[in-house]
């Protein structure tokens, strides 16, 4: 579509000389718009035209030897729907101007009552409206593509995210009902797809089972990764019978060649003898673990210094040592359970959660677990979880 001011192509539908006449003269004196005018005395003649070439607008008389009313108009716009039109009549009818408009016809002018100014200014709000919906139509036609793609690009990433679940519900233990000296009850709730969490159940002999929950710095794939990696460092390292002091000196030396100076990780890792009922844990930045003995009534925090793990190249990391005897229940958890927060914006924190591990002393480990969960989801509410949540409950069993 030529801009106005150029030299446009006009075709002139006009079965009556003298009419197709004054039109010429009007625009051939026109100060604003330079036209070329092609005329044709009938719909079919004008049909014929449109077929043979383009034009930037058409002046179009609705009264024809093989045409009459506003079909005129929609043959002409069936043959050219993209080229705007003015209707030149000599029949004032408001309802026929009307039903022309809603049909999109671009003005209606009747011949009695034209004047220079009235076509001009005719012609050049036509080929601007006409402009105007020419770009929204290819501007919504560009967003009906773009959100095709976007659409397309989302199923994609929402299938990779599926698989990428599957393949980290495939990391987790699949058995841990049956282990020597010890029950154990277990839950990950990722706060998306897929989180930074992850546990494992190792057993390492007959009598010796180790116990690893992880959590890599921020969410979603990257740090489900990152996790999978740190497992697989830490499942190699258990397996070669060292304390928990050791491997988690072994898994930092591995890791910090590959991490990415904003990703770390935290930990914590225990190993419990069935047949000594000696348990050695050792943390890494992670939450301390909670111990509550059978015949107690409060609950301790053990508590080990660690550094990050991916951090410092010579981390250090403390250990400590306690006797699991049956009846006695060991909390292991990462710090999406005591750091959720409610609509107040106030987190849940350890001694609260120490209030509600008391509170299911007598339930197994596996109803243990479950009853955590519900009692910091009600206590969080509506709120968004911002963080994965992963523990292991642990109860000594006799052997």
């Amino acid at each position: 579509m030529k801009m106005a001011g150029t030299s446009l192509s006009v075709l002139l539908i006009e079965d009556n000389p003298l009419d197709a006449r004054l039109i010429r003269e009007i625009m051939k004196v026109s100060r604003t718009l330079a036209c070329t005018i092609e005329s044709a005395g009938s719909l079919s003649s004008g049909l014929a035209l449109l077929k043979a070439g383009t034009y930037d607008a058409a002046l179009l008389d609705l009264t024809l030897p093989d045409s009459e009313g506003i079909n005129t108009y929609l043959e002409i716009h069936k043959a050219a729907p993209g080229m705007p039109v003015i209707i030149l009549t000599g029949v004032d009818d408001e309802s026929l101007a009307l039903e022309a408009m809603q049909q999109g016809a671009q003005d209606y002018l009747v011949k009695g009552q034209l004047s220079r100014n009235h076509l001009e200014r005719s012609l050049s709000y036509a080929l601007e409206r006409h402009k105007i919906l020419d770009e929204l139509s290819r501007s919504r036609q560009s967003l009906q593509a773009t959100t095709f793609k976007l659409e397309m690009a989302l199923r994609s990433i929402n299938e990779e995210l599926q698989t990428a679940k599957l393949v980290q519900k495939a990391l987790l233990p699949q058995d841990i009902s049956t282990l020597p000296g010890v029950a154990v009850g277990a839950i990950y709730v990722p706060c998306g797809t897929v989180g930074g969490d992850l546990y494992d159940v190792i057993p390492i002999d007959d009598m010796k089972t180790a116990f690893l929950l992880l959590d890599v710095a921020g969410h979603g794939v990257p740090a489900a990764l990152i996790a999978a990696m740190a497992k697989l460092s830490f499942a190699r390292n258990i397996k070669k019978g060292l304390s928990p002091r050791n491997i988690f000196e072994r898994v930092n030396a591995e890791l910090i060649h590959y991490l990415p100076p904003e990703r770390f990780v935290t930990a914590i890792l225990a190993i419990f003898d069935a047949q000594t009922r000696s348990f050695s844990l050792a943390r890494a930045g992670n939450p301390p673990a909670m111990f509550l003995k059978a015949a107690s009534t409060t609950v301790e925090h053990l508590s080990t210094t660690g550094t990050f793990i991916g951090v410092f190249p010579e981390g250090k990391f403390g250990q400590t040592d306690i006797v699991l005897n049956p009846g006695d229940k060991v909390l292991l958890y990462t710090d999406g359970l005591t750091e959720c927060i409610n609509t107040e914006e106030k987190q849940l924190g350890r001694p609260q959660l120490a209030e509600m591990f008391l509170k299911t002393r007598a339930s197994p480990p596996d109803e243990t677990a479950v009853r955590l969960l519900k009692l910091a989801q009600a206590f969080v509410g509506s709120a968004q979880q911002r963080d994965d949540i992963t523990l292991l409950v642990l109860t000594g069993a006799p052997l």
